[in-house]
Parts: structure tokens; C-alpha cells; sequence
């Protein structure tokens, strides 16, 4: 089976980070002020508490992770639920409609796609903080700008799946530091992580090298993680636990410098080789090509029928809408809703070779020509 996503490099990387001299990031995306951390959502989390010691009315989009909206309220702050686009974008007008009861806003490059970041802004002024979720977004652009370079501060995650997939850790970048005035002394006081802790995320990353890929992944991981997973939350989904992120998985992304350009050349490429055979136009110029997503009426039917001729594709998000009533969403952004149904991604990442991309783009060839 081709996994839904590349969840790691390969078990070399890994190993061969023993042997690595470089243990820290002095710039990140050009940034002096890189901050490493275990989550995004810690991350985000951190920036939240550190605007203020009041409660803040923090903007963003409803169709987004269940751990978005749980650091919101973790740092004591209001949602205001935004609508979307079609292309999963947020939704300008709904914004003009509600900025004046925003204080925060998240900015969501939501899979790999720059936001516009400019009418954002406009829309929104420039006093507001704007802080961006680039946790599926790192090396995309906006206008040639790398995204988490253009608001207040950013946050970005590493972990299982994302790009890059080290498999552990999240960062901040702080852009306007005079809108985080509390961020420091916030940072200080999270944990460094122990030894056995760092022993426990190294051995977690070696096996994850192995189970995450093909053919163990189609024979016994995929089955057991869904049957395990809710339960246990092995890869931590949903855990909130909080520190200033392993000294292993900082060394991991200092020196993975090569294996992510490398791996952004071949996003690009096989995303170049899917359009090409399923006519579909989109501008990758700046896009990480991190995940390819389409909106589809019968989703669940195509998705069983991707999963029967061992492609796994993906429901990403699906569940947003219940994640965000259980935080005070009273369904009026519609568009949103409507995606969280249709949503499907499709994998084209570095494990899919030439000739998969051509059988999944002839499958949903065959699927459109059927209805």
C-alpha cells in the first residue's frame, strides 16, 4: 500500500545524526529569532499567553487541527470562528465581517498553499497581531517571501508526516518581538526534556523509520494504528504536554538541510507528473507541494475505492467540525462545513514512484468518467 504521507526519512538519517557535530539553529528562514520547541501547538500556545495577561479574541479558520483551537483556549482566550474558500482560503468578505472582534488572527497556510497575505493584512491592520500556522507550509512563498516571515510570528511543525518529516519537535519564529513581550521569560519556563525522555523520542524515531514505510506499513502498521491509535494516541495527536523540545530532534533539523531541499525537488516534480496526466491546474511555483487536496461529492466512496487498489489517500481535517463545536462553534461558516465532507488528499509524496502517480490520476480518471 502507498501511504497517505512520507512520515520519515529514511532510518540512515537517523542513525548517521549521531555523527553529526551541528547541535543548533542560529537562523531559520533567515530569522535570528528561531525558537525550538516539542509541538506547534505548544508554540502556539506560548505566543498566545505571551501578548498580554488579558483575554484576547483570537481569529481563525474553522476548518483546521483539533490542537489549534485547544492552545487557544489553553492560553485563556476567545475563538472567533472563520469561514473559508473553496480553495481553502480564508474567506475575505466573512473576515471584513468579523475583524473588529479580533485582537489575534491566525493566518493558516492550510497544505502548503500561501495565504493572501497582503489583503489579510489590509483587512485586518496593521495594530492586530497576526501570527501564521506554517506547520504544513514550511519553503512555500507568498510573492517570493517564504511564509513565517511575513506576520508577527509563526509556528511550524516537524513531526510524523509533515514536511520536514523529522518526526519529532515544532519551532517559533518571532518577527515582531515587541508584540510578544512576555515570550522569553514564557519560553524559560518550559523543561528542557530528560535524558530518558531523549533516549525514549530516539528509539520512537528509529522504529517509525521502519514501521512508517513500505511493505511493513501495508502489511501490519496502518491496521494496528487505527485500531490502537484513538485509544493510546502513540504518535500524540491530541497530548498537551508541553517543553522546549528534544536536543535530538534539534540536531535532526540542523542537518537535515540537504534532505529537505532534495525532498521539496521531488514534491514539486511528482506534483508536476500528476497534473500533467490528470489536467488539473494549479501554480506550484511557490508551493511545497506538501499535500495535494481535492474536494470530491462522493469523498467516502472514492476513498474506499483508492484504499481497495492499495493507495491510501486522506480525510484531512474531517472531523474540524466536531473538534470545533466542542469549543463553541455554532455553524455559520458554511463553506467550511461543506469541505470537511468532500475533503480527499492524495499522495504524491517522495515514496510514490512514476508509474502510482499515473495509476492514481488514471483512477480518478475513471471515477469522474463514471459519474
Amino acid at each position: 500500500m502507498i501511504p497517505r504521507f512520507y512520515y520519515t526519512f529514511p532510518i540512515n538519517f537517523y542513525v548517521k545524526t549521531l555523527f553529526y557535530r551541528k547541535k543548533t539553529i542560529t537562523h531559520f528562514l533567515g530569522s535570528n529569532n528561531f525558537y525550538y520547541i516539542n509541538t506547534a501547538r505548544t508554540g502556539l500556545r506560548l505566543l498566545l499567553s505571551s501578548i498580554t495577561n488579558n483575554k484576547l479574541r483570537v481569529g481563525v479558520q474553522v476548518f483546521t487541527c483539533n490542537t489549534v483551537f485547544h492552545a487557544i483556549k489553553n492560553a485563556g482566550h476567545e475563538i472567533v470562528f472563520l469561514d473559508i474558500t473553496e480553495d481553502f482560503k480564508l474567506n475575505l468578505e466573512f473576515l471584513r465581517e468579523k475583524k473588529d472582534k479580533i485582537d489575534v488572527l491566525i493566518v493558516t497556510h492550510t497544505f502548503g498553499n500561501a495565504e493572501r497575505f497582503d489583503e489579510i493584512r489590509n483587512i485586518i491592520g496593521k495594530n492586530k497581531i497576526i501570527i501564521e500556522d506554517c506547520a504544513h507550509a514550511y519553503l512555500s512563498k507568498y510573492n517570493g517571501v517564504y511564509c513565517g516571515t511575513l506576520g508577527d510570528a509563526s509556528i511550524f511543525s516537524f513531526g510524523l508526516g509533515k514536511f520536514p518529516p523529522i518526526g519529532t519537535g515544532g519551532g517559533v519564529i518571532i518577527n515582531s518581538p515587541e508584540k510578544f513581550p512576555l515570550f522569553n521569560d514564557k519560553y524559560n519556563l518550559l523543561k528542557n526534556e530528560s535524558f530518558i525522555k531523549e533516549v525514549i523520542i530516539w528509539i520512537k524515531l528509529l522504529f517509525y523509520s521502519i514501521v512508517m514505510k513500505r511493505p511493513l506499513y501495508g502489511i501490519f502498521t496502518r491496521k494496528l494504528g487505527k485500531l490502537l491509535d484513538n485509544k493510546f494516541d502513540f504518535i500524540d495527536k491530541f497530548s498537551f504536554k508541553e517543553s522546549k523540545g528534544s536536543r535530538i530532534g534539534l540536531k535532526l533539523l540542523s542537518n537535515s538541510n540537504f534532505q529537505i531541499s532534495k525532498l521539496l525537488e521531488i514534491n514539486k516534480n511528482n506534483l508536476k507528473e500528476f497534473i500533467s496526466n490528470y489536467h488539473k491546474e494549479i501554480n506550484i511555483k511557490d508551493y511545497n507541494a506538501y499535500i495535494f487536496p481535492l474536494l470530491l461529492e462522493e469523498r467516502d466512496k472514492v476513498y474506499n475505492i483508492f484504499l481497495s487498489n492499495g493507495v491510501e489517500v486522506g480525510k484531512h481535517f474531517e472531523n474540524s467540525l466536531v473538534w470545533a463545536i466542542n469549543f463553541g462553534y455554532e455553524k455559520n461558516c458554511p463553506c467550511a462545513e461543506s469541505i470537511a465532507k468532500k475533503i480527499l488528499t492524495i499522495p504524491l509524496h517522495k515514496a510514490v514512484k512514476k508509474n502510482e502517480i499515473v495509476k492514481i490520476s488514471n483512477l480518478l480518471t475513471k471515477i469522474s468518467e463514471q459519474k
